[in-house]
């Protein structure tokens, strides 16, 4: 009585051979909701302007990917999360009182130039967001660059938008300050403020360590909570999607 020997079947793919639950449309979508509770403090930091910018460059880069991979007969993968995190992350590098064409122009540089015309995800070789936002900062300074920044209120909302000079022109003084330059705000902790004394004189008060801390401070939508800022970091880590080295030889 004979038997046939068994018989092993191979399956040729290509890598990776161990798969996980884990796929790009999830981990991009996670990154996205860590990043959610930094939009909704800037919400409350700057105003709901901040809000709109954000969506602005986030709708801009979705429809930015889809039509440029339409045209290029590739397949559509505006919907998997990463041009939507692409969008946030050049909203939250912009100040919140960026006028909304310039939040489209960086969209545009981001996906078709830094991302798209690289291959597309994972073949990028530059931060596509940071290069949208060095665009425009060399195309459009006097929006990016700004003498002008919202100023916040103890509260934490934006009250007005005023130019530091005229700030330091209010005094006795007449004459007016182009450029304060200053030691870091490390080096104090009293509260912020930017007055001119009875002399004339403009004395900076510092954030406090708290302020800096929390982000009850001028500057870009996303960068201004510490806190926020380490925690999502700290989540990502644990989910395995950032590893803690890259981001501690930063620090």
């Amino acid at each position: 009585m004979s038997r046939e020997p068994d018989v092993l079947h191979l399956s040729i793919a290509p890598s990776p051979h161990i798969r996980e639950g884990e796929n790009t449309a999830r981990i991009m979508w996670t990154v996205a909701c860590t990043l959610a509770p930094i939009l909704l403090f800037a919400l409350v930091n700057f105003g709901w302007y901040a809000g709109v910018v954000t969506l602005t460059s986030v709708g801009s880069c979705v429809v930015f990917e889809a039509l440029w991979q339409k045209f290029s007969g590739r397949p559509i993968t505006a919907g998997d999360g990463s041009a939507v995190v692409t969008g946030m992350l050049l909203a939250f590098v912009l100040p919140p009182n960026v006028p909304l064409f310039v939040a489209v122009v960086g969209a545009g540089v981001a996906i078709i130039v830094a991302k798209q015309l690289f291959g597309g995800l994972g073949c990028n070789i530059w931060n596509p967001a940071l290069v949208g936002r060095a665009f425009v900062q060399i195309a459009y300074p006097q929006y990016v660059t700004l003498s002008s920044w919202p100023v916040v209120s103890g509260r934490g909302f934006t009250r007005v938008f005023q130019d530091i000079r005229n700030v330091a022109a209010a005094g006795a003084d007449s004459a007016a300050c182009d450029v304060i330059s200053r030691a870091t705000p490390l080096a104090n902790d009293a509260v912020s403020s930017i007055a001119p004394s009875a002399a004339g004189h403009v004395h900076m008060m510092y954030p406090s360590l708290k302020a800096l801390f929390l982000g009850h401070i001028p500057g870009c939508i996303g960068e201004t909570s510490a806190i926020l800022i380490l925690a999502g970091g700290l989540f990502l880590i644990y989910k395995g999607y950032v590893n803690w080295k890259v981001p501690a030889v930063f620090l």
